[in-house]
């Protein structure tokens, strides 16, 4: 997804907004704007209705727009509470991804804005209660009044006129909110291959759009390829390599995977492998590949490091035998996904697209 990214979370008061918005924020190293920053200096117990009590004008002026014209370092001025007025001014510094999150913010004049939206689901009196439980802990029961009346019929008149839930692009429970990690995917292409060929944009492109980050590193290919310098390449996304990683390998991208099954002991949620050798003739490439399958696989520490397996052939592979695939689903012990006519799953055999995985992927994340 290109940058510049906004990303929005709302919900009713008290359902985990500010608590998602630091996990993710922490996960993808951005900046998170409440809207209390924009709060209007007037009586907050009376008088407004949809939330209008927010400046969302001066959020937009002040903020969205600076940010999505790729300016840096962005002054605005935050709420000062205590005075009840504008306070001091703050400068927003970021690299390209901004969160902001808050009560009403899924309104029709800001969705627009938004790369991506996230509603915490959450009943409205659950997070009433656990917003005035969260206040009580700070300010007694200062506001209990404001969350049972005017605060609550804020949510509703927001909730029900403008649909956030039904608008949103990702619903998050709110027993979650604190432990959502976010999602990466790798994509490894095999010999004489590199990120842009085949299926791999395509299936780039479409996990992005719900949200994935997307890995497909270059490795060095086919002069002196090795395991040990392909290794290298991808230790600059170790960082990404988490229980939430999905690795999707292709030929000898999959034989690369297993390797890098064996020498990891984070347990990822999937490995799908894809055309893969795992050494049984033929194999066109036996040559260049021979480094990455010299050593026998260690299947039953490879089963332990991830939580779903998939293994694709095709029955008139050229470059890898069927047999490749047969074995390598025999001893992850999951059933062949032969596919009928795919050759090597490439663009030769017209594989610009592959939604048999992509419908395997959302399985698995369901």
């Amino acid at each position: 997804m290109p940058r510049p990214i906004l990303i929005g979370i709302s919900g009713f008061g008290g359902s985990g907004k500010s608590t998602l918005a630091k996990a993710l924020g922490g996960e993808i190293n951005a900046p998170v704007i409440g809207i209390d920053s924009f709060a209007k200096h007037q009586n907050h117990e009376q008088g407004y209705e949809f939330w209008d009590i927010i400046d969302f004008k001066r959020l937009q002026t002040e903020i969205i727009e600076p940010f999505l014209a790729n300016k840096n370092n962005i002054q605005y001025h935050n709420q000062d509470w205590k005075e009840d007025d504008r306070g001091e001014k703050r400068s927003l510094k970021h690299d390209g991804i901004l969160i902001i999150e808050g009560i009403g913010l899924f309104r029709p004049e800001l969705m627009q804005y938004f790369s991506c939206t996230i509603w915490i689901d959450c009943p409205i009196e659950e997070a009433t209660r656990r917003g005035k439980n969260r206040n009580r802990e700070t300010h007694g029961d200062l506001y209990a009044e404001y969350w049972d009346g005017i605060w609550k019929e804020n949510d509703l008149q927001c909730f029900e006129t403008y649909a956030p839930k039904d608008k949103a692009n990702f619903l998050i429970k709110h027993h979650e909110a604190g432990k959502w990690k976010i999602q990466t995917a790798f994509i490894f292409h095999g010999t004489e291959g590199y990120p842009e060929e085949n299926w791999f944009p395509w299936l780039k492109q479409e996990l992005e759009k719900e949200g994935t980050k997307v890995i497909v590193p270059q490795f060095p290919t086919p002069k002196n390829q090795t395991p040990e310098k392909w290794l290298k390449v991808f230790e600059k996304y170790k960082e990404y390599y988490t229980p939430e990683t999905v690795i999707f390998g292709h030929s000898l991208g999959g034989t690369f995977l297993l390797r890098l099954l064996e020498k990891y002991p984070t347990e990822i949620k999937g490995a799908f492998l894809i055309a893969s050798p795992i050494g049984i003739p033929p194999i066109k490439n036996i040559k260049t590949d021979q480094s990455f399958l010299e050593d026998n696989f260690n299947f039953e520490l490879i089963k332990k490091r991830a939580r779903n397996f998939a293994v694709f052939h095709s029955d008139n592979d050229h470059l890898v035998g069927l047999a490749n695939g047969e074995e390598l689903a025999k001893k992850l012990g999951v059933k062949l996904q032969l596919v009928k006519g795919a050759g090597h799953f490439n663009a030769k055999a017209g594989y610009l697209k592959f939604p048999k995985i992509l419908k395997l992927w959302h399985t698995i994340n369901t």
